[in-house]
């Protein structure tokens, strides 16, 4: 064999391996996104709404909704996140809903949202330190005997430093309920 013969063989190998190392890149690029797609696939509505609050909460907001409207069937539960950021010195933090302000629109008429309805759970008080965030849960759950409608209920985040602080809009308030302009809503669609 002579001198060519053999570089000529030996760049053929070469070109063999390498083709072999890009081949298994490509496979291995093609079965990551193909695993990729199947995820997508399994995600739940609920799981996509979760991800899509924490983004929209992503953002300086101290306090925020990611998702605030929800569909719940008649005897069912589910949960509003509401992401609050603690950037000043007070630790204390509440929760109000003030159900004698909640409310139902059915056939373009309004009415008032009885215990019969519609039940909240969540924590009024919390502590959060300066400079972290809190997840807070606010549970809904439909009673069996709720009629069709869109609930709409007014939720606050105050503080107390000697005097109640609306903490999203950052100011005092005598009553937080009197004023509805400064109250994030929460709307649940009960078919």
């Amino acid at each position: 064999m002579t001198k060519k013969g053999i570089q000529l063989t030996l760049n053929f190998l070469v070109t063999i391996i390498i083709a072999v190392v890009v081949f298994s890149f490509g496979v291995k690029f093609v079965y990551n996104l193909v695993s990729e797609v199947s995820e997508l696939e399994t995600l739940t509505y609920d799981n996509l709404n979760e991800r899509i609050g924490d983004i929209l909460c992503e953002g300086a907001d101290k306090v925020c909704i990611g998702v605030n409207r929800k569909v719940i069937p008649r005897g069912k539960f589910d949960v509003f996140g509401i992401k609050i950021i603690n950037v000043v010195d007070v630790e204390d933090f509440n929760i109000i809903i003030d159900r004698s302000r909640s409310k139902r629109i059915t056939n373009n008429q309004e009415f008032s949202v009885t215990a019969n309805e519609i039940d909240l759970k969540f924590r009024n008080t919390f502590k959060i330190k300066k400079n972290e965030e809190e997840n807070i849960g606010i549970g809904i759950e439909v009673k069996k005997e709720a009629p069709s409608g869109i609930y709409i209920f007014d939720v606050w985040v105050s503080y107390d430093d000697g005097r109640i602080i609306d903490y999203g809009n950052n100011k005092w308030v005598g009553n937080l309920a009197d004023d509805e302009k400064t109250a994030y809503k929460i709307y649940v669609e009960v078919p």
